[in-house]
Protein backbone atom coordinates (compact mmCIF):
# COMPACT_ATOMS: atom_id res chain seq x y z
CA UNK A 1 0.00 0.00 0.00
CA UNK A 2 2.92 2.45 1.09
CA UNK A 3 4.61 1.72 -2.15
CA UNK A 4 1.47 2.52 -4.11
CA UNK A 5 1.41 5.54 -2.64
CA UNK A 6 5.00 6.65 -3.27
CA UNK A 7 4.02 5.62 -6.90
CA UNK A 8 0.94 7.85 -7.21
CA UNK A 9 2.81 10.61 -5.30
CA UNK A 10 5.65 10.62 -7.69
CA UNK A 11 3.54 10.38 -10.68
CA UNK A 12 1.40 13.23 -9.50
CA UNK A 13 4.71 15.16 -9.16
CA UNK A 14 6.05 14.18 -12.87
CA UNK A 15 2.60 15.43 -14.63
CA UNK A 16 2.67 18.64 -12.07
CA UNK A 17 6.65 19.38 -13.75
CA UNK A 18 5.43 17.95 -17.12
CA UNK A 19 2.50 20.92 -17.06
CA UNK A 20 4.43 23.79 -15.73
CA UNK A 21 7.15 22.72 -18.27
CA UNK A 22 4.02 23.26 -21.03
CA UNK A 23 3.46 26.40 -19.18
CA UNK A 24 6.99 27.88 -20.06
CA UNK A 25 6.77 26.62 -23.27
CA UNK A 26 3.44 28.56 -23.44
CA UNK A 27 5.03 31.59 -22.45
CA UNK A 28 7.85 31.49 -23.91
CA UNK A 29 6.04 30.84 -27.42
CA UNK A 30 3.87 34.27 -26.34
CA UNK A 31 6.75 35.99 -25.44
CA UNK A 32 8.46 35.17 -28.49
CA UNK A 33 5.57 35.88 -30.88
CA UNK A 34 5.39 39.33 -29.10
CA UNK A 35 8.94 39.73 -29.98
CA UNK A 36 9.00 39.29 -33.59
CA UNK A 37 6.31 41.31 -33.76
CA UNK A 38 8.14 43.85 -32.02
CA UNK A 39 10.70 43.22 -34.78
CA UNK A 40 8.56 43.31 -37.17
CA UNK A 41 7.44 46.93 -36.51
CA UNK A 42 10.62 47.99 -35.70
CA UNK A 43 11.99 47.42 -39.43
CA UNK A 44 11.87 49.16 -42.52
CA UNK A 45 8.84 47.80 -43.68
CA UNK A 46 7.09 48.82 -40.50
CA UNK A 47 8.71 52.43 -40.65
CA UNK A 48 6.18 52.92 -44.15
CA UNK A 49 3.58 50.78 -42.87
CA UNK A 50 3.31 53.19 -39.61
CA UNK A 51 4.03 56.46 -42.12
CA UNK A 52 1.45 54.96 -44.55
CA UNK A 53 -1.16 54.20 -41.63
CA UNK A 54 -0.82 58.09 -40.73
CA UNK A 55 -1.52 59.29 -43.73
CA UNK A 56 -4.89 57.06 -43.87
CA UNK A 57 -5.77 58.84 -41.36
CA UNK A 58 -5.09 62.14 -42.33
CA UNK A 59 -6.40 61.89 -45.38
CA UNK A 60 -9.76 60.44 -43.85
CA UNK A 61 -10.21 63.23 -41.44
CA UNK A 62 -9.08 65.94 -44.39
CA UNK A 63 -11.98 64.96 -46.43
CA UNK A 64 -14.68 64.21 -44.09
CA UNK A 65 -14.26 68.12 -42.87
CA UNK A 66 -12.96 71.70 -44.46
CA UNK A 67 -10.47 71.60 -41.83
CA UNK A 68 -8.60 69.19 -39.71
CA UNK A 69 -10.24 68.63 -36.42
CA UNK A 70 -7.39 68.11 -33.71
CA UNK A 71 -9.83 67.66 -31.12
CA UNK A 72 -11.79 64.64 -32.51
CA UNK A 73 -8.96 62.54 -33.97
CA UNK A 74 -5.49 64.57 -33.08
CA UNK A 75 -2.95 63.85 -35.52
CA UNK A 76 -0.11 65.05 -32.92
CA UNK A 77 -0.38 61.28 -31.75
CA UNK A 78 1.62 60.49 -34.46
CA UNK A 79 4.57 63.11 -33.45
CA UNK A 80 7.23 62.82 -31.50
CA UNK A 81 7.14 64.30 -27.90
CA UNK A 82 9.72 67.59 -29.40
CA UNK A 83 8.40 67.79 -32.12
CA UNK A 84 4.92 67.65 -30.87
CA UNK A 85 6.09 70.47 -27.73
CA UNK A 86 8.01 72.58 -30.70
CA UNK A 87 4.31 72.77 -31.95
CA UNK A 88 2.61 73.80 -28.99
CA UNK A 89 5.12 76.27 -28.26
CA UNK A 90 4.62 78.26 -31.44
CA UNK A 91 0.74 77.56 -31.55
CA UNK A 92 0.51 79.40 -27.95
CA UNK A 93 3.61 82.13 -29.47
CA UNK A 94 1.07 82.72 -32.09
CA UNK A 95 -1.75 82.95 -29.89
CA UNK A 96 -0.38 85.85 -27.78
CA UNK A 97 1.18 87.60 -30.80
CA UNK A 98 -0.85 86.71 -33.30
CA UNK A 99 2.29 86.44 -35.50
CA UNK A 100 1.52 83.66 -38.01
CA UNK A 101 3.63 80.57 -37.17
CA UNK A 102 2.99 78.33 -40.69
CA UNK A 103 1.34 79.30 -43.41
CA UNK A 104 0.82 76.00 -44.93
CA UNK A 105 -0.31 72.32 -44.24
CA UNK A 106 2.66 70.73 -43.30
CA UNK A 107 1.40 67.05 -43.54
CA UNK A 108 0.52 68.00 -47.08
CA UNK A 109 2.99 70.29 -47.63
CA UNK A 110 0.75 72.88 -49.51
CA UNK A 111 -1.69 75.82 -48.14
CA UNK A 112 -5.43 74.17 -49.53
CA UNK A 113 -6.62 70.25 -50.27
CA UNK A 114 -8.91 68.65 -51.58
CA UNK A 115 -9.50 65.20 -53.20
CA UNK A 116 -6.65 63.44 -51.36
CA UNK A 117 -5.50 60.27 -52.83
CA UNK A 118 -2.88 58.02 -51.39
CA UNK A 119 -0.84 56.64 -53.85
CA UNK A 120 2.63 55.15 -52.54
CA UNK A 121 4.36 55.30 -49.41
CA UNK A 122 8.41 54.27 -49.58
CA UNK A 123 11.52 54.42 -47.24
CA UNK A 124 14.29 56.37 -48.84
CA UNK A 125 16.80 56.17 -45.97
CA UNK A 126 16.47 53.79 -43.03
CA UNK A 127 18.54 53.43 -39.63
CA UNK A 128 18.15 51.26 -36.75
CA UNK A 129 15.55 53.89 -34.86
CA UNK A 130 15.34 56.47 -37.68
CA UNK A 131 13.74 56.37 -41.19
CA UNK A 132 12.98 59.17 -44.28
CA UNK A 133 9.70 58.15 -45.96
CA UNK A 134 8.44 59.63 -48.91
CA UNK A 135 4.51 59.83 -49.30
CA UNK A 136 2.94 60.05 -53.33
CA UNK A 137 -0.33 61.29 -53.04
CA UNK A 138 -2.39 63.18 -55.38
CA UNK A 139 -4.18 66.74 -54.07
CA UNK A 140 -7.23 67.71 -56.56
CA UNK A 141 -5.92 65.70 -58.73
CA UNK A 142 -2.34 66.35 -59.11
CA UNK A 143 0.84 64.62 -58.28
CA UNK A 144 2.32 65.43 -54.83
CA UNK A 145 4.78 64.87 -52.33
CA UNK A 146 5.41 64.72 -48.54
CA UNK A 147 8.72 63.76 -47.02
CA UNK A 148 8.68 62.71 -43.24
CA UNK A 149 11.27 61.98 -40.66
CA UNK A 150 10.21 59.15 -38.69
CA UNK A 151 11.82 58.20 -34.77
CA UNK A 152 11.51 54.65 -33.98
CA UNK A 153 9.83 54.77 -30.27
CA UNK A 154 10.64 51.60 -28.32
CA UNK A 155 8.57 52.79 -25.29
CA UNK A 156 5.24 52.83 -27.48
CA UNK A 157 6.47 50.54 -30.04
CA UNK A 158 5.62 52.22 -32.98
CA UNK A 159 7.60 55.11 -35.09
CA UNK A 160 6.95 58.62 -34.71
CA UNK A 161 7.44 61.78 -37.09
CA UNK A 162 10.02 63.83 -35.77
CA UNK A 163 10.50 66.26 -38.46
CA UNK A 164 8.68 67.38 -42.00
CA UNK A 165 10.96 68.18 -45.08
CA UNK A 166 9.82 70.78 -47.26
CA UNK A 167 10.12 70.36 -51.05
CA UNK A 168 13.22 72.48 -51.10
CA UNK A 169 14.45 69.94 -48.45
CA UNK A 170 13.84 72.44 -45.67
CA UNK A 171 13.13 71.09 -42.05
CA UNK A 172 9.69 72.07 -40.19
CA UNK A 173 11.66 71.64 -36.52
CA UNK A 174 14.41 74.14 -38.58
CA UNK A 175 11.67 76.63 -39.25
CA UNK A 176 9.40 76.58 -36.18
CA UNK A 177 12.83 76.57 -34.00
CA UNK A 178 13.82 79.98 -36.03
CA UNK A 179 9.96 81.22 -35.27
CA UNK A 180 10.66 80.84 -31.67
CA UNK A 181 13.91 82.71 -31.49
Amino acid sequence: MRKNILLAMGMTAALMLTACSKQRTDHSSANEQAAEASAAIHSSEGARECVTEMYEQYFRQASDTATIDEEATPMSRYLTQDLSALLDSCIARQNATGDLYLDYDFWINAQDCGQLELKETKVTKYADSTAVVTVDFTNFGQPAVATVEVRYDAAQDTWLVDDFINGEGGSLKNSLEQYMK
